[in-house]
This record gives C-alpha cells, structure tokens and sequence, in this order.
C-alpha cells in the first residue's frame, strides 16, 4: 500500500522559503522571461540581495516595481522593464543614467556589460561594504536579533586593480574551434569568455591561459564542464565538475600537466556538490586563516 504521508520538508527548503520572504529578495531574477516593454523611467528605492535595483516606475499610478541590474540607490534611470505580472517585481533592462549616484564608479573589468560574475563593480567599495553590512543587520532583525552589534565592514579590495577573490568557479564549453572559458552571461546560460578576472587574486587572474589550455585537456567536442579554483599556500587547487568520469589516459596524462604549473591537487566530482575523487595530489594543500595552515 503506498505511503499517504508527504516526506517532511527539508530544512533546507524551509531556508530558501524564508529567504524568498524576505524584503527585497530577488530570487526571480534567473527564471522571469524578459518580456521587454517600452522605455520607462523611475527612481532606485534600493538594492535587494543579490545586488539589484529595486526601481519604481513613473511610468503609471500602481507604481509598478522592477528589478534592474546594475544601478544604485537613488538614481534617476531609464529602463525597459518586463511585462508586469502581478504583486512581485519585474525583470527590468537599465538603458541609461538620468541622474548618477556619487558612489558610481567607472568599472575595472572590460567584460562587465555582459558577465553574471558580479552585480556591483559599478559601485565603490565603501557603499559595497554598506550594503552587505546593511544585509547582515536585517537579516538579525528579522530573526528577533536586532540588537546583536555587527562589526564595521571589511573592505576586500582597497586598491581597485588588484582582486581579492581566492575562489572562483570557471564554465567550460569546447567547440570546434577551440574552448570558451569564463563565466555565464547575466541571465543565460551562455559564456562569456575571459581574458581578464580583475576581481580574482593574481594567482587566478595570471592562470587564465593555463586553466583554459587544461579545460580543453579535460573536454571533447560539444563538451561542457565547471571547474572550482581555489588559491592556496601551495598553488590552485582544482575541482572539475564533468559528467562523464575521467578515463585511464586521462588520469595518467592530467598528473604531467598539473606539475608543470605548478599546482598542487587536481579532483573531479560527477556533479554540483557530489562526492569529490581526488585524481592527483602533489601534496595536501592548505590555506591561511588567522596565521594557522589549515588543510581543504
């Protein structure tokens, strides 16, 4: 006989369930059709959480809401905002800048118009760690911990050319012609592909052509593949994410190349989050945290 019972939700759904609750998420961003309508202005209210404009429109007296990527608070824009479909924000297309805020900065990186791998180089660094420190104190509030001191923000990159990020996950297609290697466009599944990272550590950002040139080692033709980098005391560290499990030639010819940049450990994993086989480890590489060398 089967089993009336539903299975008990996860905690893990009851987690995206309240972060989808909470004020200004913009959790549709990736799955609302962008249905562009006619040019419209409004003003930036402010950001949600993954670092949208939340944008009410002039547009009509309902006072329609849009998210709109890359722009800041209280601006003056103008925008193509998807069709409206009820009480949540649309998906808006920032088409230009009435009235600029005085934290909007030129950004560093050539690839910014179409790259998903950040949402606020358009900003300066202080207002970034206003933001994030703004998230931290609703999210306690939220939860009843309003009065819980949060700390002042860390800047991560005080100089703008040099990055900070010590881990980045690449996306990998090969074609005939060669491999695209980057990350995915803003709201696509399509690459973008990268001759520069300014935001990644130069251990990263000066290993593009290497990671490229293992990538098309590790895919065939029409062949897709992730691969997570990690910098650490030792060089990068490698997690490839590929459907297809590595052949025999493949785990005796990997080991040649790794060693020859230099890197310390080379795993693969079937999928997202999977069980993680390590191919070759020259050693067990470790990062630094407080002054401690402590193993990942």
């Amino acid at each position: 006989m089967a089993n009336r019972h539903r299975p008990p939700k996860t905690r893990n759904t009851q987690r995206r369930r309240q972060k989808r609750r909470a004020a200004g998420s913009s959790h549709k961003r990736f799955s609302q059709p962008l249905i562009v309508g006619p040019p419209q202005t409004g003003t930036v209210a402010h950001l949600a959480d993954r670092g949208d404009g939340l944008v009410v429109s002039d547009a009509n007296t309902d006072g329609d809401r849009y998210f709109v990527p890359g722009v800041l608070p209280g601006e003056t824009i103008e925008f193509a905002g998807a069709v409206h479909a009820g009480g949540q924000p649309a998906i808006g297309q920032l088409l230009n800048i009435i009235s600029a805020s005085p934290h909007r900065v030129t950004p560093p990186c050539p690839h910014v118009s179409a790259c998903g791998g950040c949402q606020l180089q358009h900003s300066d660094q202080d207002h970034i760690s206003r933001f994030k420190q703004a998230r931290i104190l609703r999210l306690l509030t939220q939860q009843g911990l309003g009065d819980v001191p949060v700390l002042e923000p860390i800047i991560a990159w005080a100089e703008i050319t040099h990055g900070s990020r010590r881990r980045m996950e690449f996306a990998a297609r090969r074609h005939a012609d060669g491999v695209v290697f980057g990350l995915h466009r803003a709201q696509s599944r399509k690459l973008v592909d990268l001759t520069v990272c300014p935001v990644a550590v130069p251990a990263i950002a000066d290993a593009l052509g290497p990671l490229r040139a293992f990538a098309n080692l590790a895919l065939q033709p029409g062949e897709s593949a992730d691969l997570h980098v990690t910098t650490t005391n030792q060089g990068l560290d490698l997690v490839l994410t590929r459907s297809r499990e590595p052949s025999l030639d493949e785990r005796l010819d990997w080991p040649a190349f790794l060693e020859a940049q230099g890197w310390p450990r080379l795993s693969w994993r079937e999928k997202p989050h999977g069980h993680v086989e390590t191919i070759t480890a020259f050693t067990n590489p470790t990062i630094s945290i407080a002054g401690q060398s402590v193993p990942i």
